[in-house]
């Protein structure tokens, strides 16, 4: 009486359990299942097999006049073989149904060999016992039902082949051989794969598992198959939503003058009027982000952050240098190129907001029973998650094997640069943040933070989510005593944080797509000049970015939101601004079809005005390098090498249909630490590329 729940005992089932007929049942279960058995009956259809194929090639005693004198006695034999053996086989499946239940004989297979049994044994019997023409007439009947019973008799033997044969590789197995729990797991789905108590389509459905177990697959999304008309659209923001920056200038990690006349400090500590006011809506998720840009001149990332660490006791807590602090948000907010529409400071200081907003408003941190360090990670994670872009998305930097495709492998490309980028710039003690905590303490943070800096790639998305999706099946996930699984949350939060604007009020909303999708639109018209293939979403000529966000919210953001609800119940709020968005993109639909059309497409804004996305604020500056100049004096990467690394963008030639494309020429001309000069005075050195993350 005292379990409930989940956990409650239903003891008439198990008093069923104790009866003894249920004990005989699962005795001969036992025994009808063992190998032992399974190799018994093998041996005899093969054996049956063997009778049949006789039986079938040797002469019908209505065709041959001498079969009486020469092979009466012969026939005879094995006619006798396969009653014997027929008998036994319906015993076998007559103990079968008794002792796996009505759900054995109702299998269509088995259905199928009790009949074709059944009957072989009626006329195996008849002929035996019967002379003359009705003999002959059984016979007929009996070589006919041969067939059927060859087909059955066949399936048979393969199962038991099978089964005989995970037996013995299971005893030859190494016994100082490691298990892991996928192998753990497919060893129990094979046995279930024999459970003869289970239905036929329930076995069909366990081969289906393992297949997918042993594939390594279990985290896909059923739709990215090329079959779904979803998949494109899913693949579209997959594989080109992250690092998407516009062709701005190259930036450094480098310090700004604001920190060294005490701007910063005094913007964060000294705040009054306007700023102020805005600063006490922070625990919000409607923070207006675009006007924390504006009354800070500039400075959103920064200002931002000195106010969290102050506001949520970050500094004080964890012992980080606060000096050292304001110099590496500067730094960082510098690394951000002001010429991107969408990926540039503001986007950090959203980003930023919005983890700390899931730490706290959202309940992260006390559902999930994270540490205190968990929210620095979270925020330094998403200060610096999109810090130094190229100019360029992953998928372009792979497509043209740009230097930073070539160092990472063309896995998370911009992702590593990021979280490389960020602790380079720590290396320098003057930047150093954690130069006052413990190397045990400092090592957790940069694995934090790496970690979640990398699962911003949407390439991850899917998987991710299903990852969630699957460990929200268990009730172990909830309690959240492993790390693995605290983790696991912290990196969806940012991922969710990262491309949350259309969860944002509708006004916040459409001044992102308004940016988003001027900078989807540069990166297609940069593909269009190099002659490449244009990326879908990215042709200002045949994308409906009413469309596009509609799509971008059914298929990628509401259904993470919904996931991440289930833990974090206040996150519904985030849900119910998906829904009213969608509302609002589809009745502009048709109207921005039309603009499409005639090239006039524009952004509707809540108060009623309209904003191109070719729109002057939000495309300015020049042209950016393919790849930051930063790289020429990476000193880490040439040290070891006498390669010298020369960067060459060329032009279309001609009439030739051929297309520019950024390229890597290397000669050995002279030695690298010769190449490795000092600037002249007062010529502004770019900061370095840092190494790969390891």
């Amino acid at each position: 009486g005292g379990l409930g729940g989940k956990h409650h005992i239903d003891f008439e089932e198990l008093a069923g359990f104790l009866t003894p007929s249920t004990w005989i049942r699962d005795r001969f279960a036992y025994v009808l299942q063992s190998i032992v058995f399974e190799v018994t009956v093998t041996v005899f259809l093969l054996g049956y097999s063997v009778v049949l194929f006789l039986q079938a090639v040797l002469p019908s005693r209505a065709c041959d006049v001498g079969y009486y004198d020469s092979q009466h006695e012969l026939f005879t034999v094995l006619a006798w073989v396969d009653f014997v053996l027929c008998s036994f086989f319906l015993i076998e499946i007559f103990l079968k149904t008794a002792t796996f239940g009505p759900s054995f004989i109702l299998d269509v297979f088995n259905f199928f060999d009790a009949c074709v049994m059944t009957t072989s044994l009626v006329f195996t019997a008849f002929e035996v016992m019967v002379e003359g023409d009705p003999f002959d007439q059984a016979a007929h009947v009996r070589e006919a039902c041969g067939i059927l019973r060859l087909l059955a008799v066949f399936h048979r033997i393969m199962e038991g082949f099978t089964r005989a044969g995970r037996y013995v590789k299971a005893r030859t197995k190494p016994r100082n051989a490691f298990v892991t729990p996928a192998e753990q797991v497919l060893e129990l789905l094979h046995e279930l794969r024999f459970e003869r108590r289970l239905s036929r389509a329930i076995r069909q459905q366990v081969e289906m598992a393992i297949k997918n177990v042993a594939s390594g697959t279990l985290y896909d999304v059923p739709f990215m198959s090329a079959e779904d008309p979803n998949a494109k659209e899913a693949n579209a923001w997959t594989g080109q939503f992250s690092a998407l920056g516009a062709m701005g200038s190259r930036t450094s990690l480098k310090p700004s003058k604001s920190v060294a006349n005490g701007e910063l400090k005094g913007l964060v500590s000294d705040l009054s009027g306007e700023l102020a006011e805005l600063m006490k809506t922070t625990s919000s998720w409607d923070f207006d982000v675009f006007k924390l840009n504006e009354l800070t001149r500039g400075k959103p990332l920064s200002v931002f952050l000195g106010f969290a660490f102050q506001h949520h006791g970050m500094l004080e807590e964890l012992h980080l240098d606060s000096t050292a602090l304001d110099r590496f948000a500067a730094a960082v907010e510098s690394g951000y190129p002001k010429q991107n529409p969408y990926h540039n400071a503001i986007h950090a200081a959203d980003v930023t907001h919005g983890a700390l907003w899931f730490c706290t408003s959202g309940g992260l941190m006390e559902v999930c029973k994270l540490e205190d360090s968990c929210q620095l990670s979270l925020a330094l994670g998403a200060a610096v998650h999109d810090v130094e872009h190229p100019g360029t998305n992953n998928v372009f930097q792979i497509r043209t094997q740009s230097m930073f495709a070539v160092r990472y492998n063309d896995h998370s490309v911009l992702e590593n640069h990021h979280a490389s980028a960020a602790f380079s710039l720590m290396q320098t003690e003057s930047y150093n943040i954690f130069m006052n905590i413990s190397s045990e303490s400092a090592a957790k943070l940069r694995s934090e933070i790496i970690e979640v800096v990398l699962a911003t790639d949407m390439a991850q998305h899917f998987a991710k989510v299903a990852q969630v999706k699957t460990k929200l099946s268990t009730e172990e996930f909830l309690v959240f005593d492993h790390a693995e699984d605290k983790l696991l949350m912290m990196k969806l939060v940012l991922h969710a944080c990262d491309i949350s604007n259309a969860a944002k009020p509708l006004p916040l909303c459409a001044e992102w797509v308004c940016r988003v999708m001027t900078e989807f639109f540069l990166q297609g018209d940069k593909e269009k000049e190099l002659d490449l293939p244009v990326s879908q979403l990215m042709d200002r000529r045949s994308t409906n970015i009413a469309k596009a966000q509609i799509g971008f919210i059914d298929i990628l953001v509401m259904p993470m939101f919904v996931e991440i609800c289930r833990v974090l119940p206040p996150v519904a709020e985030l849900t119910d601004n998906l829904a009213k968005n969608k509302a609002f993109w589809q009745t502009q639909t048709e109207e921005m079809e039309n603009e499409m059309i005639d090239e006039t497409q524009r952004i509707p804004m809540p108060d009623g005005s309209k904003k191109s996305t070719s729109h002057p604020e939000l495309v300015s500056g020049g042209r950016a390098s393919l790849v930051p100049m930063s790289l020429y004096n990476d000193q880490r990467f040439l040290a070891n090498s006498d390669w010298e690394i020369k960067m060459a963008e060329g032009q279309p030639s001609a009439g030739n249909g051929q297309h520019s494309r950024q390229s890597v020429m290397v000669s050995s001309a002279q030695p690298a630490s010769q190449r490795m000069e000092s600037p002249e005075p007062g010529v502004d050195v770019p900061g370095r590329v840092p190494a790969p993350v390891s």
